[in-house]
């Protein structure tokens, strides 16, 4: 494979709930023949790769944890199975590989690893790394985890996300968190979507302070439904979880199957629960994958049986 055939390689990377996987379904839009992805999820599931592989030509889940960390050589080994089947001719019109990380990661130690690998800096050009920021959440989110402050200083292009949610107030204190940083490059929710894949990245980076630092005491569950639930006790549920411990929600997001009304999308970050959302593909899997902070997230899959069991 000559330098000019080497694979693009994007990281679209941002803080738990900020609208990764929704940038990205944007960007592959009806269907990209020409793009791989690699997911990488913090908890043991989740139902991201269900949700965009009908856009792409293949996806792989590297899932259980960082892929900056504990999981960086799985999503080397799952590059090089990507190449693997390019090269043997499986993957069509390949061009383009996406890494969309888990929300608690750093970019910078994945591009390291991939410009270091002996095989991997061969094939794959790195392009951009595209960090989205949340309207709502984003500064608090920059002040309180080291992770999303480390991944706004990888960027080459941020996007930042929900800006029809925020006020605009809040959209301008978070461009100045964002210049406090030293970052420079604030893009709002880009049209058309499929430019960010062709955003062009720095040639070199530098190690950054606080590498490896990890936000404490977050823990993950996902919970799989075998039966639909009962959606007014659901709703019950999930509006008291998020009132009573919404600082410590770092995330919910999953489709459950609701009796009668069939597979629903939901999505909280933190207070913020977003509105449902009918989801018609039936390869999408019924789970709920809930990260905490300072939480057990063992005792709110409890607390959810115990709803539905009262119900």
């Amino acid at each position: 494979m000559t330098h000019r055939e080497r694979l693009r390689l994007t990281v679209i990377t941002g803080f738990l709930g900020s609208g990764k996987t929704t940038l990205l379904r944007r960007a592959l839009g009806d269907g990209r023949p020409d793009v791989a992805v690699v997911v990488n999820e913090f908890a043991d599931a989740g139902v991201d790769q269900e949700l965009i592989g009908g856009a792409c030509v293949w996806v792989v889940t590297v899932s259980r944890g960082c892929a900056c960390c504990e999981r960086r050589e799985e999503v080397l080994i799952a590059l090089r199975q990507i190449l693997d089947a390019h090269e043997r001719g499986r993957l069509g019109a390949l061009r383009h590989v996406v890494i969309e990380t888990s929300g608690l990661a750093d970019p910078l130690p994945i591009v390291t690893a991939i410009t270091l690998d002996p095989v991997l800096r061969h094939h794959f050009k790195l392009g951009a790394v595209v960090t989205v920021v949340d309207a709502l959440d984003g500064e608090e989110q920059l002040a309180l985890h080291p992770e999303a402050r480390r991944q706004a200083l990888s960027a080459d292009r941020i996007v930042v996300s929900k800006t029809d949610l925020a006020e605009p107030a809040q959209v301008k204190a978070l461009e100045a968190k964002l210049a406090g940083l030293g970052v420079s490059v604030v893009t709002p929710a880009p049209e058309p979507w499929a430019d960010l894949l062709s955003a062009s990245g720095r040639h070199e980076r530098v190690a950054l302070p606080e590498a490896g630092a990890h936000t404490g005491n977050v823990t993950s569950a996902s919970i799989k439904f075998d039966q639909p639930l009962d959606w007014v006790a659901f709703g019950v549920w999930l509006s008291l979880l998020v009132h009573a411990h919404g600082l410590g929600l770092l995330r919910i997001k999953g489709v459950v199957p609701a009796a009668g009304l069939g597979s629903i999308a939901i999505n909280a970050v933190q207070h913020a629960l977003y509105p449902p959302e009918h989801i018609d593909s039936p390869a999408v899997p019924a789970r709920l994958v809930v990260i905490a902070q300072d939480l057990s997230a063992d005792s709110i899959t409890r607390s959810l049986l115990a709803f539905q069991r009262a119900a």
